[in-house]
């Protein structure tokens, strides 16, 4: 049983379909969005237009493009849907101790840092591969248990666990996920992709994400036989929101550097990275000119 929830927070423990504005603690729908309320906390940025000039009225006004609610929203343990968004991350593509004679520090590194509803789930990391013919897309597993230590009993069944990353349970902050592999698994991220997935275990396990499974439809009757969809797409919300995962793309690459000053300097070993290589589908091929 969950503890009542603090100021601003709001925990979806149901799937009570209705309005979302009608929605409360005591009646969420988990599958909608949760409105803003009076008295949360928010970040804004936007652009000032003073009122000494052309403002409303003579006030000033702020054109708000950006708004980030501070704000604790949680869903039962160990159920459908869940939510997840990737705050954060930098990989790196693998590559030599030298590079034409010359020592380099060559990172073997992956940090990242995310948010899940669930704090009990474990959640997985993945990089999103591409097929370069027909942009078939596949799910590649980089949180084993040689990445993240993840193995023992884990939750009421002591369900053994492999791999996945645990710390929003054991951590000091409820619904944060982390990991920080200065020395990853050797080979593991290979060929680092443009995209990152974070997936929550309840939805799709490392064993099943590339294939299919029940989808959750609450409109079929409690016993009926669920239609199988692909494992990613299994728990749909509001919106066309697919629940239970997280995709963003990588904008924080980490290249080699050289060790001594002074030293000619290394190149970034964007021959790496196979969606620069060899493209992402029908029509698109290596990148041209190549930028290395």
């Amino acid at each position: 049983e969950l503890p009542p929830p603090a100021a601003g927070q709001m925990y979806c423990t149901s799937f009570v379909m209705g309005d979302p504005a009608k929605a409360g603690t005591a009646n969420p729908i988990s599958t909608e969005q949760a409105p803003f309320q009076i008295g949360d906390f928010i970040l804004y940025s936007g652009t000032l237009l003073r009122g000494d000039a052309n403002g409303p009225g003579g006030s000033d006004t702020i054109s708000v493009h950006t708004i980030e609610a501070n704000v604790g929203i949680f869903t039962e343990p160990g159920t459908l849907p869940v939510y997840l968004a990737i705050t954060s991350a930098s990989i790196s593509a693998e590559a030599p101790l030298f590079f034409n004679n010359v020592p380099q520090e060559a990172p073997n590194r992956l940090v990242l840092e995310a948010v899940v509803t669930d704090v009990t789930s474990i959640v997985d990391i993945y990089l999103v591969d591409l097929d370069p013919v027909s942009r078939n897309e596949t799910q590649r597993w980089i949180t084993p248990a040689s990445m993240t230590s993840g193995i023992g009993s884990w939750g009421s069944n002591n369900e053994i666990i492999d791999g996945g990353i645990t710390t929003q349970f054991t951590g000091p902050v409820p619904g944060r996920v982390r990991i920080r592999a200065n020395r990853a698994t050797p080979g593991i991220l290979y060929s680092p992709t443009r995209y990152l997935r974070v997936v929550a275990r309840q939805l799709c396990d490392p064993a099943n994400v590339n294939s299919t499974a029940p989808a959750i439809n609450r409109a079929l009757p409690v016993g009926v036989q669920r239609p199988m969809v692909p494992c990613l797409a299994r728990a749909p919300a509001a919106n066309g929101l697919k629940a239970g995962q997280y995709l963003a793309p990588n904008a924080n690459f980490l290249f080699p550097e050289a060790i001594v000053p002074g030293d000619p300097t290394v190149p970034n070993n964007f021959w790496g990275m196979g969606f620069l290589v060899n493209g992402e589908g029908p029509g698109t091929g290596p990148l041209k000119p190549t930028p290395w």
